[in-house]
């Protein structure tokens, strides 16, 4: 996943990624999301929690909402 913030668009061709194209998204749902989660997470290292909570927090928050919008 690439994940690019441009303000201006220019006439570029797509991205290759190992020779694949990769599609362009004009969405930005997904990471307005993950923002949001992510700020949790940072909150959370500032409190110095371990490394394995921190873990699970993204795995469970970040990480799946990735996934279900890859699988979508």
């Amino acid at each position: 996943m690439v994940v690019a913030f441009r303000r201006v668009r220019g006439d570029r061709a797509p991205p290759n990624i190992n020779g694949s194209v990769v599609e362009i998204v004009q969405s930005t749902k997904f990471t307005k999301k993950a923002q949001r989660r992510l700020y949790f997470l940072r909150r959370l290292r500032k409190a110095h929690l371990p490394t394995p909570i921190l873990t699970m927090f993204y795995r469970e928050t970040v990480e799946s909402i990735r996934s279900s919008y890859i699988n979508a």
